[in-house]
């Protein structure tokens, strides 16, 4: 199994990162287990941390409110700006205990990013996240929103599923994305 990095991915982590998350690609082509993500076309692939990559969100306490940030943002010219929350803190943050890669096929990779049609692969990594649990932390509910607008705003065209998106909005009521 071939694994590359998206471009999307590319675009937002540093050359160091990229060669690093490429190291740890290598040995992957045939991973001890690919999870079914939160469409058919999507697999995740869990790992012990071993890049130092902090977790992607911690919990909303009283103490992390006036780092609270919000902009609207679009990933890339074709997205919609829609609105994030984050918070920067000026504290150290433990290293999350995981990182999970999520994969999406060639097919929605090559829906998504023509370019890639003739490059041979089987699944390419559009994000990765530090977490602290085995278990899938709910993708933002701005993220599910997005995705169900379709490829032509930057979305993956899977229609929002009821159980998901309140369990999401249950998970970031009271978490909040770090960057």
């Amino acid at each position: 199994m071939k694994i590359i990095i998206s471009d999307f991915l590319k675009g937002k982590k540093s050359e160091d990162e990229i060669k690093i998350l490429e190291d740890q690609l290598s040995g992957l082509d045939k991973p001890d287990r690919l999870e079914d993500g939160y469409a058919p076309f999507c697999k995740l692939i869990i790992l012990k941390n071993r890049i130092n990559l902090k977790p992607s969100s911690i919990k909303l306490e009283p103490w992390v409110y006036p780092y609270i940030q919000t902009e609207y943002n679009s990933r890339n010219e074709k997205e919609l700006p829609v609105l994030f929350r984050w918070v920067e803190v000026p504290w150290e943050v433990d290293d999350a205990n995981y990182v999970f890669y999520v994969l999406y096929d060639k097919e929605q990779m090559v829906k998504e990013e023509p370019n890639l049609v003739d490059i041979e692969f089987d699944y390419a990594v559009v994000h990765m996240s530090g977490q602290n649990s085995t278990s899938e932390i709910p993708m933002p509910p701005i993220t599910m929103f997005r995705n169900q607008l379709g490829l032509e705003y930057g979305g993956s065209g899977e229609k929002i599923d009821e159980d998901l998106y309140r369990e999401s909005v249950s998970y970031w009521s009271k978490n909040i994305q770090l960057k």
